[in-house]
């Protein structure tokens, strides 16, 4: 079961997205949720999600090592995508450079950054954090 993270929990994310490379830059600014897909206590699964009205950035989705190819990876993004759906998010855009096929699973497509509303363009993520060569994606809620 996906579960917020809560505040006590965002050393272990950060120690988390640090092993996996991904950028820790931004984590604990407003507006961005960390959800744990809830295991065994040294199990590592990790999605947050960054909102915009009703847009939102998948954010940094991190499968611990010992927890690749159990499927679990799987059910994190699924019961992510159910969760931006309660929020009332209607699309969901992510960057990668390196899971493009594992999120294809899931229905993103590939986009033109260019498609990208001016409230995602206009974040870290985009702006700063993640290289321009990253694959753009996007998957409609609707």
């Amino acid at each position: 079961m996906l579960r917020r993270a809560g505040a006590e929990e965002m050393d272990a994310l950060r120690a988390a997205l640090v092993e996996a490379e991904l950028p820790v830059d931004d984590i604990s600014e407003p507006g961005r949720l960390f959800f744990r897909l809830d295991g065994k206590a040294d199990f590592v699964a990790w999605a947050g999600l960054e909102l915009h009205r009703s847009d939102a950035l998948v954010r940094s989705v991190v499968i611990g090592a010992q927890e690749r190819g159990t499927g679990r990876g799987t059910r994190l993004v699924r019961e992510l995508i159910d969760e931006a759906r309660r929020l009332g998010i209607s699309r969901l855009w992510l960057l990668t450079t390196s899971a493009a096929s594992f999120f294809a699973r899931f229905g993103f497509k590939e986009v033109s950054r260019d498609v990208v509303p001016a409230v995602i363009r206009g974040t870290r993520e985009f702006r700063d954090i993640c290289p321009t060569s990253a694959t753009c994606m996007s998957l409609s809620l609707d």
